[in-house]
């Protein structure tokens, strides 16, 4: 027995002692981090004095704050610092907005007779009826003989608010519900769009071998043309702008001349009195037409600035992108920039929201990322004003390898003369895993000046394949992951 206990004495002293060697070494490397540069276009002396900042973490307990600066030589320090708490981030989200969509159902309820079927799910009831076990019935259906006007579903998320209510939901919603119902009611009775006499479906049904449950249920429209509800939309801190499309898949104008005030931007409140009056927490006697639109306009893009005081709105105006600047509380313009014609940003006669990726406000500056490679910048002046700075290739394929640069999480500033992306370089066995290693990109008026990746040595680790043993970035998902800044 003491032979026992003088050999576990032993192998503890031992361990304690590698434990120690190791803590040590680790001790003294904990600040080493080792910054690789990979210039892979242009030359430094375009991205001098540049300086990106960042913190990676490993198990939200270990953290890295480092700071580099491009330049010959370059400079760079990294401060470590431990939590023996885990630290977590209360990161903003961004919310969908409002979506608007056409609401047509989907099958229907096989237990309740076809009369008592609202809309389509009657043509599907009636079809079930007659078919056959084992057998599969298909029937061309004309959908104004279903809908009047088209079925509108609706979700909502925004600040401290989120509802949703869609046309199957409404046949259920019992009495406490009725703030819900009264919303989804209103929001039909405010948008009614005619279905035209010749939207066209036809629908299928499966009938089970044992004569019940369905096995298979289709639809398609006939002539292949259909109208699909899409929503652009922004908000401030009481209220939400939005507005919809107004065309079909084959770009014919659907008739909006029934919605009051006619086609163009709406909005209603929510939050703070409304979510004391309402359950939704939407005011939907609020709702109305705030800014007219030309129907011939097609909308790419709705952005409100920093300030909450404009609204941006993008639009291709007959082959021509323009920039609108409205008051957001007068609801008039300010501002139209026209920043140049469709050829230029590949945009078609219609359906130009499929030719567009994304818009970013940055307080003082503007950030369009369009089709075509391009990269779109427009600066705030003086008079609080916007100017086209200029519209750029965003990459060359043969230096980054890539049909189109598309950064998933950007950070982005300006200098009154380069434009200056920052994102993560990316890994893992489906390269989705953000390291802590980052590309960055610089731009001015002729196009892109300089690019390079900078790997980082916290990102080199045995398991890189393993998400949970690897070095993260600790901001993965705000808007402030890096902090980029300009030499004197």
């Amino acid at each position: 027995m003491k032979k026992v206990l003088a050999l576990m004495a032993v192998l503890l002293i031992a361990s304690v002692g590698i434990f120690c060697a190791v803590g040590a070494t680790v001790n003294e490397n904990k600040d080493t981090v080792v910054i690789t540069e990979n210039i892979l276009y242009g030359d430094k002396s375009a991205a001098e004095g540049i300086t990106i900042k960042n913190q990676n973490r490993y198990d939200r307990h270990l953290f890295w704050d480092t700071t580099y600066t491009i330049g010959e030589p370059a400079e760079y320090d990294t401060e470590f610092w431990f939590s023996a708490v885990e630290l977590r981030r209360d990161n903003p989200r961004n919310h969908m907005k409002i979506a608007l969509n056409i609401d047509i159902a989907y099958g229907c309820d096989f237990n309740k007779p076809a009369e008592e079927q609202p809309g389509i799910e009657r043509a599907y009831k009636e079809l079930y009826d007659a078919a056959k076990p084992g057998e599969e019935l298909k029937k061309i259906i004309r959908l104004k003989e279903y809908y009047e006007y088209y079925p509108i579903g609706i979700e909502i998320d925004l600040p401290d608010t989120y509802w949703h209510g869609f046309a199957h939901e409404n046949l259920h919603w019992s009495e406490e519900y009725n703030d819900y119902k009264s919303a989804w009611s209103i929001f039909n009775e405010f948008f009614k769009i005619p279905v035209p006499e010749d939207m066209i479906m036809e629908i299928s049904i499966s009938r089970g071998h044992n004569g019940n449950e369905p096995t298979g249920i289709g639809s398609s429209f006939v002539d292949k043309d259909s109208y699909y509800m899409s929503t652009v939309s922004t908000y401030s801190d009481d209220k939400c702008f939005f507005t919809i499309n107004n065309r079909t898949n084959d770009g014919k104008f659907v008739d909006t001349s029934l919605i009051p005030g006619g086609y163009g931007i709406y909005a209603f409140s929510y939050g703070g009195e409304a979510k004391k009056k309402y359950k939704t927490g939407i005011d939907v006697d609020s709702l109305k037409m705030v800014y007219p639109l030309d129907k011939e306009e097609v909308v790419i893009h709705l952005l409100m600035n920093t300030e909450k005081t404009k609204l941006l709105l993008l639009t291709n105006d007959g082959g021509e992108l323009v920039l609108t600047v409205i008051d957001a509380v007068t609801m008039t313009a300010r501002q139209k920039l026209s920043l140049g014609a469709g050829d230029l940003y590949e945009i078609r006669e219609y359906g130009a929201e499929h030719e567009f990726y994304e818009g970013r406000e940055f307080g003082s500056f503007i950030v369009l990322y369009l089709r075509g490679n391009k990269i779109c910048l427009l600066v705030e002046n003086e008079k609080g004003e916007y100017e086209h700075k200029f519209t750029v290739d965003s990459a060359e394929v043969k230096v980054m390898n890539s049909d189109f640069v598309y950064w998933k999480y950007p950070s982005i500033n300006y200098d009154g003369e380069r434009l200056v992306v920052v994102d993560y370089l990316f890994t893992g066995p489906y390269n989705n895993i953000p390291s802590c290693g980052y590309d960055v990109a610089v731009y001015e008026e002729s196009g892109l000046v300089y690019y390079a990746e900078y790997g980082s040595s916290l990102s080199t680790h045995p398991y890189s394949n393993l998400y949970e043993e690897n070095c993260l970035p600790a901001d993965d998902f705000r808007d402030d992951k890096f902090v980029i800044e300009f030499g004197e």
